[in-house]
């Protein structure tokens, strides 16, 4: 868990401070919307079953892209898939009902 100390330091620095810290954050952020959304749309459990697997799919994709950024190639194709069908799924699930 992130302390109160620890959010406002990075919020004062901002995201450009630590790209894979905000990607980490936003990643996470997008994948627990998409579970609430499942959660909301589908059944409350279908939405607590998918709430870890999606965030350890997000923490890959980050790491993978951080993984890529040490290596020099830069490579944000498995992160961008996660942003990408978190986003359309959520869209998906909402126009559905």
């Amino acid at each position: 868990m992130l302390s109160q100390k620890s959010c406002l330091t990075y919020a004062a620095r901002g995201p450009h401070a630590n790209p894979a810290a905000a990607g980490a954050l936003q990643a996470m952020t997008f994948v627990s919307l998409n579970a609430a959304v499942v959660a909301e749309r589908r059944s409350r459990t279908a939405g607590l079953l998918a709430l870890l697997p999606l965030q350890l799919a997000a923490a890959a994709s980050v790491a993978a892209w951080q993984g890529s950024e040490a290596e020099g190639r830069g490579d944000l194709r498995p992160y961008l898939l996660m942003q990408g069908l978190a986003g359309e799924q959520v869209v998906l699930l909402s126009a559905a009902s």
